[in-house]
């Protein structure tokens, strides 16, 4: 009976996490046809309603080799990319990842992105739960 409480208060837990608008750019995978860069961004926002922090500290996809969190720094009138660790996701709040802020890079991409289609990023966080997101390819980000 003990298991069975324990597992129940883990599968809701798990919907304590959401995701809005997420979006890429389109690219293409081959480097150097067209201006192609073999890699794109991801940007969406992440939700925690539950009342403890989580971090994200991985993602992955089928259409790229790497998925990376990054974050965008200017300084100096320099605009600077960084990977990070783990993006903290507070209790009871949201975390933007936008253009100029945190994003999540694809490198070497499996295949062209194009406007309209869709694909699957999966995210992990520390406490073991994932998040199964499905990303828009669009040139501008989605109107709120």
């Amino acid at each position: 009976m003990a298991i069975l409480v324990a597992l129940t208060a883990c599968g809701a837990a798990g919907s304590d996490l959401s995701s809005q608008k997420a979006w890429a750019r389109p690219a293409l995978s081959t480097t150097g046809i067209e201006g192609g860069a073999n890699l794109t961004a991801v940007y969406l926002t992440l939700e925690n309603r539950g009342n403890q922090s989580e971090r994200l500290v991985n993602a992955t996809t089928e259409v790229a080799a790497t998925a990376e969190i990054h974050e965008t720094q200017t300084g100096g009138g320099l605009a600077t990319m960084r990977r990070v660790d783990f993006v903290e996701i507070p209790a009871n709040s949201a975390v933007r990842f936008r253009p100029g802020g945190y994003h999540i890079m694809l490198t070497n991409l499996k295949r062209d992105l194009v406007i309209g289609q869709t694909f699957t990023l999966t995210l992990q966080f520390d406490s073991g739960k994932t998040l199964q997101v499905v990303v828009s390819v669009q040139e501008d980000p989605p109107s709120s």
